[in-house]
């Protein structure tokens, strides 16, 4: 209901969001300060609270280019500091995920990211 016009333009006091992705994910697009929308671009972007915070951007943009799982959570730590300082959006809660596997099954890991349970089948 909300992803029309109200959602774009800011028409609201409060939105609940609700969606699953890998914790890896890099959210650019959600709290990146260029994706506000705004009359000038035709109300586009994703950053519906319209946090502004340079250095969580900075730090999204630089994750969002590198290849080095270090370097990338280096980044991922600076903008999750930033996000923890202002929250703009609070979290409601974290969803768990179980998985029973037989013991006699050999190589199998629980991975605990959004990969299925079937990852890396070709390795049991």
């Amino acid at each position: 209901i909300l992803m029309g016009e109200t959602l774009k333009k800011g028409l609201f006091d409060v939105a609940v969001f609700g969606w699953s992705m890998p914790k890896l994910q890099i959210t650019k697009h959600f709290f990146s300060t260029n994706e506000i929308p705004t009359e000038q671009n035709r109300w586009r972007g994703s950053n519906f609270s319209r946090w502004e915070n340079s250095v969580a951007t900075q730090a999204l943009e630089k994750a969002d280019l590198e290849f080095d799982l270090a370097k990338i959570k280096s980044q991922l730590t600076i903008f999750q500091s930033e996000f923890r300082k202002d929250l703009p959006w609070p979290p409601l809660y974290f969803e768990k995920r179980f998985v029973v596997a037989p013991r006699e099954l050999s190589h199998f890991k629980i991975f605990p990211d959004w990969e299925p349970e079937s990852y890396n089948i070709e390795n049991w």
